[in-house]
């Protein structure tokens, strides 16, 4: 059975909306009027399209290097002003300015990929736990838009800022979502996450020292949307400081500590697969009756262990089994879990 939270009420709840749009291609086709014109195709445009995708003849790969050049380089800011929650910035702006919010993201991509004659459509999405579209038409069923390219039947989102080229968070699997094709619309639903691109791979190693400090590694390993979720990970550690982090997430669980982190540039190179590493070490003695059971990195929060949960990344729900022989006294505690695998 779902979690009280799993859905959004609008998907369990009795319910009345009232619109004036015959059907969700009505929707679409709205959107797609208020949106025209926005990615024209200027000089800077062009250039820019041409600079990123120099010397690649292959259209695929041309799109992709723009998809992660948006990605990259737009930041996400969100300014509503008079018809902002709808209606897009023009490109040009977009690119002098930096930054933009998904709808501004969907049309710089769009000019971008027009530039060298790439077709790119604007697609209304729910990005949050509503999994249904009423049968009463409305835009209020919708509140992120994300874009497809026809030419590669893909789906992308350059919003999320660590998604991989045709990879898209996992709160947006599964979904109905409008399409808003020229001249209207079509109301079709996303595909849903494949098991075998969506992998999560997690080794611990941790250690009670005879002072009843804890120490450790843990390397998370993370593919398809769970990638993008370890990269979002990285990218707060990165605006945080790690060590402002690691020390927020000790406060958290009530302990002190210090711990560095490895891993690669979350918002450069965005391939599917992605690696998050972490060295900690707690400066609290850790409680419990027996170390070997102390040290297990897979009890939840407030339990003997919470240094060591820094380093696993609460991804996998996972448990291991774990060895309950504790080893000599004053010696330190080692304990090795397999790789976890999601």
């Amino acid at each position: 059975m779902a979690e009280p939270a799993a859905l959004s009420p609008w998907d369990t709840e009795p319910h009345y909306v009232i619109s004036t749009f015959p059907d969700y291609a009505a929707v679409a086709a709205a959107y797609r009027r208020m949106a025209a014109g926005k990615a024209a195709v200027t000089p800077r445009i062009q250039a820019l399209a041409d600079e990123i995708t120099a010397g690649i003849s292959d259209r695929r790969d041309q799109a992709h290097r723009i998809y992660d050049w948006v990605s990259k380089h737009i930041r996400y800011v969100a300014v509503f002003l008079g018809n902002g929650g709808y209606e897009p910035h023009e490109a040009i702006k977009i690119l002098e300015n930096g930054y933009g919010d998904c709808k501004d993201h969907v049309v710089l991509l769009e000019a971008l990929l027009k530039a060298k004659g790439i077709a790119s459509l604007p697609v209304l999405i729910d990005s949050g736990n509503r999994y249904r579209a009423p049968e009463t038409a409305t835009p209020a069923a919708f509140n992120h838009v994300i874009s497809f390219l026809p030419e590669f039947d893909l789906y992308v989102d350059s919003t999320a800022g660590v998604a991989p080229f045709g990879i898209l968070p996992v709160t947006e699997y599964g979904k109905p979502v409008a399409l808003a094709t020229e001249p209207g619309g079509s109301l079709t639903m996303l595909p849903l996450v494949v098991a075998e691109d969506d992998e999560e791979k997690l080794q611990t190693t941790a250690q009670l020292m005879a002072d009843g400090t804890v120490s450790g590694k843990s390397t998370t390993g993370a593919s398809g949307p769970f990638g993008i979720k370890l990269r979002g990970l990285a990218a707060s550690v990165e605006v945080g400081g790690p060590e402002r982090w690691a020390q927020s997430y000790f406060k958290s669980l009530g302990w002190r500590g210090k711990a560095s982190f490895q891993f690669d540039p979350p918002r450069d190179r965005l391939a599917p697969d992605y690696a998050f590493s972490a060295l900690a070490r707690s400066a609290d003695r850790c409680p419990g009756p027996s170390p070997s059971r102390a040290a297990s990195p897979h009890k939840p929060a407030g339990s003997a262990n919470p240094p060591v949960r820094l380093l696993t990344i609460p991804l996998a729900r996972k448990r291991a089994d774990r060895p309950d022989a504790a080893p000599p006294a004053g010696a330190p505690s080692r304990e090795r879990l397999p790789p976890l695998r999601r």
